[in-house]
């Protein structure tokens, strides 16, 4: 590789503001206990850069909108930053009515009280705009697998060539309905959900915040 001398560098400025510029390092927090937590949308021109696609084998494209770094979520209560993803795959449920489909990003907007103009990806985009600024209520829990597709971390350190087991856990463990594996309860250490545990097969796992259900902030839910 060669040296700054042999390169013929020119002394073009380079543009931008240095002495305000960030690092770049995202600041992440260990997430909360499980709980119902008061949340903040970003502005809607954070939220306009915010959007990703993805692409479903079944369901084709879908739109996914990334809460994170500049673009997270406010924790009213402590002002802490929690990121979070949400799109608009579908699923069904069941609910006393019956099955239903939903998708966690139409749950969200339900309870802003906000319906997109079109069932469609732009629809679903534009009504995401609108909930800028704006707060809910949101059930967050905790969650985390021992991936069968990565190396394991033991000790701190990843341990090459050896990947994770498939056991998933949850703060609320259940079995599947198709009938596979049970998801397992993450620990507590005394009655608080541990965020760093080990599995069953000795790898070291970290507990993620997610979203599960959304609500006003003048419901009761």
């Amino acid at each position: 590789m060669p040296n700054p001398n042999d390169l013929n560098l020119n002394a073009e400025v380079v543009e931008g503001d240095f002495d305000n510029m960030p690092t770049g390092m995202s600041k992440i927090l260990p997430p909360p206990q499980p709980g119902i937590y008061i949340f903040q949308m970003p502005s809607a021109e954070i939220l306009y850069n915010a959007f990703e696609t993805m692409d479903d084998a079944v369901q084709g494209q879908r739109l996914q909108i990334v809460l994170e770094d500049e673009a997270a979520l406010t924790l009213q209560k402590t002002g802490q930053p929690y990121h979070a993803k949400l799109n608009n795959r579908t699923r069904v449920m069941n609910y006393r009515s019956g099955a239903v489909t939903v998708n966690d990003m139409g749950m969200l907007l339900k309870a802003l009280g906000i319906t997109p103009e079109s069932n469609t990806n732009p629809g679903y985009a534009q009504a995401m705009l609108e909930a800028g600024g704006k707060t809910f209520k949101g059930e967050h829990g905790l969650s985390t697998n021992c991936s069968e597709k990565r190396d394991i971390y033991k000790d701190g350190k990843p341990v090459v060539g050896t990947k994770g087991c498939g056991q998933k856990y949850a703060h609320e463990g259940y079995a599947p309905r198709d009938g596979g594996k049970p998801v397992l309860n993450i620990p507590k250490e005394g009655d608080q959900f541990k965020l760093q545990f080990d599995c069953v097969c000795g790898a070291s796992l970290k507990s993620w915040g997610r979203l599960k259900g959304f609500g006003s902030v003048g419901s009761k839910v």
